[in-house]
């Protein structure tokens, strides 16, 4: 389930890059993950969501969003 969603930015290798942080709960543990550019609307909060990404430093490329 969706928790939170910000957009924000991070500097990786002195690049301004904006990411959109989101904060997934599961079974009363939370885990944030950094998506590349604005992915807000991918990610309605309370809402079930499966995400499928790919992972590169600083942030995951959304490959597919389920949502329910």
């Amino acid at each position: 389930m969706v928790s939170t969603v910000q957009l924000t930015t991070v500097v990786e290798d002195g690049t301004s890059v904006t990411v959109t942080l989101v904060t997934f709960l599961q079974s009363g543990t939370s885990r944030s993950m950094n998506f590349c550019g604005d992915q807000r609307a991918l990610f309605p909060v309370d809402q079930f969501v499966n995400a499928s990404f790919t992972t590169a430093p600083p942030c995951a490329s959304v490959v597919q969003i389920v949502i329910g």
